[in-house]
């Protein structure tokens, strides 16, 4: 079972890359190009368009959704 500061910690941990990955996914000129790489965008991602950016931020959130209903 998952603590609730365990939880909270791994909201934090997955709530901002979520966040840097949405706001990458609107700056369409950014999308899709390979120029995005970083922490939040690993390279094997960094060339798909910003639909598949929404759905990878997505998972994120869906995480963080899930482990706050086990907390």
């Amino acid at each position: 079972m998952i603590t609730p500061p365990t939880a909270a910690a791994l909201d934090a941990a997955a709530g901002r890359p979520a966040d840097e990955v949405y706001d990458i996914a609107e700056q369409t000129s950014l999308a899709g190009d390979g120029s995005v790489v970083g922490a939040a965008v690993p390279p094997c991602v960094a060339d798909c368009g910003p639909w598949f950016l929404r759905l990878y931020a997505r998972a994120f959130d869906d995480l963080v959704s899930d482990l706050l209903l086990v907390a």
